[in-house]
C-alpha cells in the first residue's frame, strides 16, 4: 500500500478525473499531488489527513503509510507499515 492508492481512492470516491482537480479539492497544486503520487515528496500529516478525508479512510492508516516512507529504521519501519495494514 502506498499513498498513489489513497490518491486514486480519494478521485474515485469523488469524481476527480485528474489530480488537478483533487489539488484544487484540497488547495494544493496539481504538481504537489503528483510529487507524492510519484513518491517524489512525502506528504505533511496534516495533508495526510486531508488525503483519508477525501479517500473515505481511516486517517491513521495514510499516516502511519506516509510515516513508513520517512523512515530509515527497519524496525520502524514495519511498525508503521503494521499499522497501516491493520489500521481498519
Amino acid at each position: 500500500m502506498n499513498i498513489a492508492y489513497f490518491l486514486d481512492l480519494a478521485r474515485l470516491r469523488n469524481g476527480f478525473s485528474s489530480d488537478l482537480i483533487l489539488g484544487k479539492a484540497m488547495g494544493v497544486t496539481d504538481a504537489s499531488v503528483s510529487f507524492w503520487r510519484n513518491s517524489k515528496v512525502v506528504p505533511k500529516n496534516y495533508r495526510a489527513v486531508q488525503i483519508a478525508f477525501f479517500a473515505g479512510v481511516n486517517p491513521i492508516q495514510v499516516i502511519a503509510v506516509c510515516e513508513a516512507a520517512r523512515e530509515r529504521d527497519p524496525k520502524k519501519k514495519a511498525f508503521w507499515n503494521g499499522l497501516a495494514t491493520g489500521a481498519r
